[in-house]
C-alpha cells in the first residue's frame, strides 16, 4: 500500500502540471480544407453539414475532442478532469473556395464526468432547416437547443427539455422568437397530464457564444436550460 501512494501522488501531480500547460487551440480564421481546422492532438467527435446562413452553400458544424484528459476549470466552478471539447462552426465563403471560422466555443460542450447518472453525455450536432441544433442526452433527461444565424451571429431561438423520474414526466418547450414557453407534466400512470403556456420573462435572444455551458441560462426562477 505504501508503494502505491507515491505512484498515485505522482500521477495526480503530473495531471495538474499538464493542465497548467494546456491551452485551447487558436483555429485559423479561414482555410480551404476542413483538416486545417483540426489541430494536432484533436479529433472530430460529431459533425453536420448544411446551409446555416441561407446562401445556398453547405456550411459545417462539428465538435472536437483533445487526445488526453486535463484538469480543466469549468464555467460551473467545478473543476473536471477529462478530455477538453470544442464546438466549431465554419461558414462556406460564397466568393472563394474556403471556409470562414464563424465560432469556436471552448466550454459549451459537456465533458466526461458532467452527465450525472450518464458519466459521458453525448452532444449531437445537427443542421435542420438552416438552423443549428445541439442535443445533449442524459440517462433520464435531454435538452435540445436550436440556434439561428442572424445579424452575423448565432442566436438561441428555441429549446426543449425532457425529464423523467420514477414517478413523473416533465417537458418544456421554449419559443424565444414568440417569447413563450409551454410546460407539460404528468404522472407515469396518467395517459394525459397538465399543459400550460407562460410568457418568457426576458424574451431577448441570447447568443450562442455567450452561453457558457448547458443548464446555465436561467429562464424562470430556478428553471435553467
Amino acid at each position: 500500500m505504501k508503494s502505491f501512494l507515491p505512484l498515485l501522488f505522482f500521477c495526480c501531480l503530473s495531471s495538474l502540471l499538464f493542465a497548467q500547460d494546456f491551452a485551447y487551440p487558436r483555429l485559423p480564421a479561414k482555410a480551404r480544407q476542413l483538416g486545417k481546422f483540426i489541430p494536432t492532438g484533436w479529433h472530430i467527435r460529431d459533425s453536420a453539414s448544411g446551409d446555416l446562413n441561407n446562401d445556398g452553400r453547405n456550411d459545417i458544424a462539428f465538435t472536437l475532442e483533445y487526445k488526453e484528459p486535463v484538469l480543466e476549470p469549468r464555467p460551473d466552478s467545478v473543476p473536471n478532469f477529462a478530455k477538453p471539447r470544442l464546438l466549431v462552426i465554419l461558414l462556406k465563403d460564397p466568393k472563394r473556395a474556403q471556409y470562414h471560422l464563424q465560432l469556436q466555443h471552448n466550454t459549451f460542450i459537456l465533458r466526461e464526468g458532467e452527465g450525472g447518472m450518464n458519466p459521458d453525455p453525448p452532444t449531437h450536432v445537427r443542421i435542420r432547416n438552416n438552423r443549428l441544433v445541439l442535443e445533449v442526452e442524459f440517462t433520464r433527461s435531454s435538452i435540445l437547443y436550436t440556434f439561428e444565424f442572424r445579424n452575423n451571429d448565432f442566436y438561441l431561438i428555441a429549446a426543449s427539455t425532457f425529464n423523467a423520474s420514477s414517478e413523473a414526466i416533465e417537458s418544456w418547450e421554449y419559443d424565444f422568437l414568440k417569447g413563450k414557453a409551454t410546460r407539460e407534466f404528468r404522472l407515469k400512470e396518467q395517459e394525459k397530464g397538465d399543459r400550460e403556456e407562460v410568457p418568457v420573462p426576458e424574451p431577448s435572444l441570447k447568443k450562442l457564444r455567450d452561453l457558457s455551458m448547458p443548464y446555465r441560462l436561467e429562464v424562470f426562477p430556478e428553471i435553467y436550460i
